[in-house]
């Protein structure tokens, strides 16, 4: 089965900035109980993107396959999704393949 595994069938809402504020609070509280917070430089994505115009976010994008975005985070969605494709297929779709879509 391709898709959410727990029977979903919406998108996700996307969060405000003050979630997404409050969040990485909780982020920082965790990762600062190995890390020392002088020592380290917390970024939101939205910092270093903002200096890139689309076609460079689509060329950073089309450097990494779909394979091995979904292998990356601690949930497996790679069982529920690169398992249902053929091997050659696992890594070879760039994530930029995604753009085509758009106007």
């Amino acid at each position: 089965m391709i898709g959410d595994p727990t029977g979903k069938s919406e998108t996700r809402k996307a969060l405000t900035a003050e979630d997404v504020l409050r969040n990485a609070e909780t982020y920082k509280e965790q990762v600062f109980k190995i890390l020392d917070p002088v020592k380290t430089k917390v970024m939101f994505n939205s910092e270093w993107l903002a200096g890139m115009n689309a076609t460079e976010i689509i060329a950073l994008a089309a450097k990494y396959t779909v394979a091995r975005m979904l292998g990356a985070g601690p949930i497996s969605a790679k069982d529920t999704l690169t398992s249902c494709l053929p091997a050659s297929m696992n890594s070879s779709i760039r994530l930029s393949r995604g753009t085509i879509q758009l106007p």
